[in-house]
């Protein structure tokens, strides 16, 4: 019995309670489709009361009297607020049509640039599937892979292309006259001024990008070769700090380390200039009048001759191993103007 005295105090507590409290009520919808929104957010931050739409988009919030701001939130939506509602015990506040309209939010321009890599092998076959005109070649892939140390070397890894006298390129067996040697598509003048084609060993590998071989004619190139035309692509400027450090040798036992016919030479003529050991030894102002005339006693001629080096022939010596040593670096500095 006292059991159910109890239930019935706290019945009777309860409707006490809620006849004290206001309510507020509302139907929320989504502003563009006009379709009521499930399970948006209905409440007031003050005093931490939440309810959520039902499938209807119906909410329903009990509060004590006041005054309070309602929040009406979605995700993707702008939040509704509604200010100064206020809230009579035992009344309803009714809102009817409360509408979310879409979040509208600018993003930044982000632009991603990148270069495509035009130096394998996958590159150039795709170049070569693209081509109007037959063509073929080597790239820098194949430049490490094979260890070439110059291009007349690389470039005898084309086919139908060969090298004579180690630097002078022939295509398809026609020679100079028929083959012509651009860099980058621009016409370059070579060292001999007696031959077409530039000498392609003064080119090492580690600076080049492709080297392209054409085999025949279109409109757009140079008229003046029948056999084939050779363009040397170099590399990019570079990004970052480089530095390439190569060194090769090779050994032939027909011509390497076995004595053979040479001269003597300054100490620096691995490095393709003389240390002054061949100057003229005559003055640089000096003016001689008359032919000289051995049968005379002249010191001056005598003077002059003595100043020439006495050797001037071949001489027998072992022949040294074919060496090469390379060393390229580069770097991209950014000024502001």
């Amino acid at each position: 019995m006292i059991q159910k005295i109890a239930i019935y105090c706290a019945l009777l507590l309860s409707t006490a309670v809620a006849a004290q409290n206001g309510i507020i009520r509302g139907t929320v919808y989504e502003d563009e489709t006009n379709e009521p929104l499930f399970y948006a957010n209905a409440q007031i931050p003050s005093e931490s009361a939440v309810a959520f739409t039902d499938f209807d988009g119906h909410f329903e919030l009990s509060l004590a009297p006041g005054t309070y701001s309602l929040e009406i939130s979605f995700l993707g939506l702008t939040t509704l607020i509604i200010p100064d509602v206020k809230v009579v015990a035992g009344e309803v506040v009714a809102f009817e049509n409360l509408r979310l309209k879409p979040t509208t939010n600018e993003l930044m321009t982000v632009t991603v640039t990148a270069s495509a890599m035009r130096n394998t092998e996958s590159a150039l076959l795709d170049v070569k599937k693209k081509s109007a005109t037959v063509m073929d070649g080597i790239s820098a892939q194949n430049f490490k892979r094979i260890g070439d140390g110059n291009a007349a070397a690389a470039v005898t890894r084309v086919p139908g292309v060969s090298i004579q006298g180690g630097k002078y390129v022939f295509v398809r067996g026609l020679g100079d006259r028929y083959t012509k040697t651009q860099l980058m598509s621009m016409d370059i003048p070579g060292l001999d001024p007696d031959r077409n084609s530039l000498q392609m060993d003064i080119f090492p590998t580690n600076i080049l990008q492709n080297i392209v071989v054409l085999k025949t004619l279109t409109a757009d190139l140079p008229a003046d070769f029948s056999g084939g035309l050779v363009n040397i692509e170099l590399v990019d400027f570079p990004t970052e700090k480089t530095l390439n450090i190569s060194s090769s040798l090779s050994y032939n036992p027909a011509m390497h380390l076995v004595q053979g016919l040479g001269h003597q030479g300054s100490v620096t003529d691995f490095l393709g200039f003389d240390s002054g050991f061949r100057t003229n030894p005559l003055p640089q102002n000096y003016i001689y009048e008359g032919i000289p005339n051995p049968a005379l006693d002249d010191p001056i001629t005598t003077e002059l001759t003595k100043g020439f080096k006495p050797v001037l022939g071949a001489q027998a010596q072992s022949m040294p191993l074919n060496g090469s040593l390379g060393i390229s670096g580069g770097n991209q500095i950014k000024k502001d103007n």
